[in-house]
């Protein structure tokens, strides 16, 4: 399994484009980006954790919406188990 089979899609750019700047900020402090409604915020979450989880730090993802938790949960859970 990829994490497009997971996606059912492949990551469209600003997921990528977004990723890559977390991944690149090359300091030790935050990053904070504005991503639009229906812009693929749960794929770059999703893809963030298992980056920083395969290095072995600890990811916890902190949301506001449980009806949003519940479904993208369901969706990349077989992605998770995978990846232990």
């Amino acid at each position: 399994m990829t994490v497009n089979d997971c996606f059912k899609n492949y990551l469209r750019y600003t997921p990528i484009i977004a990723i890559l700047s977390f991944i690149n900020k090359g300091n030790k402090y935050g990053l904070i980006k504005q991503i639009l409604t229906g812009k693929g915020k749960s794929n770059i979450i999703c893809c963030l954790s298992i980056y920083y989880g395969l290095q072995g730090k600890n990811v916890d993802i902190i949301t506001s919406g449980m009806v949003l938790t519940k479904r993208e949960t369901e969706k990349y859970r077989k992605l998770y188990i995978i990846l232990n």
